[in-house]
């Protein structure tokens, strides 16, 4: 800020122009303080933080919140792990954090029913079944993992070959 009250104290005294000039140029300085400080915690969350946000979702109804309040953490997109639930988040200027693992390992199946699949999630998506039944569901019908875009707002799941299954926008 100190070059900031040398600039206001030059152009104080010059009068007219320079003063719309010095609106101005106080209007961006506190444009730019009031932008800063969201932008400096945007690459600093914690696997607490995470971990708090996670344990809010109880089915898949709660999930675009989810995605909000980490968005709003400075989650930029992530990777969850079927197996053993573990989820790799990612977000600005490299900076990545791990949630370890959940649960017991599962056991991923080698073949894929997408439409198994469609029909289990559908039934989370609407509340019917919890985060762990899900998980276990996926494993069931051979999706490996999912990934959310947060700036996309998709979630795409892979099967073990790495095959897309499905890409749903994320409502919200």
């Amino acid at each position: 800020m100190h070059g900031y009250s040398c600039a206001v104290h030059e152009l104080r005294g010059m009068g007219g122009i320079k003063m719309h000039a010095l609106k101005l140029y106080e209007r961006f300085i506190c444009m730019f303080e009031i932008e800063k400080q969201p932008l400096l915690n945007m690459s600093t969350f914690t696997a607490e933080q995470i971990k708090e946000a996670h344990s809010k979702v109880k089915s898949g109804a709660d999930f675009p919140n989810y995605i909000k309040e980490i968005k709003q953490l400075g989650v930029t997109h992530y990777q969850s792990y079927v197996a053993d639930g573990h989820i790799d988040y990612y977000g600005h200027n490299g900076h990545q954090v791990t949630v370890p693992a959940k649960y017991a390992a599962l056991a991923i199946s080698d073949t894929c029913n997408a439409e198994a699949f469609k029909t289990d999630l559908a039934a989370h998506q609407q509340g019917k079944t919890d985060y762990l039944t899900f998980c276990s569901d996926c494993a069931q019908w051979g999706v490996e993992k999912w990934t959310v875009d947060i700036g996309a707002m998709t979630c795409t799941y892979y099967d073990k070959a790495g095959n897309n299954v499905l890409t749903e926008q994320i409502p919200g």
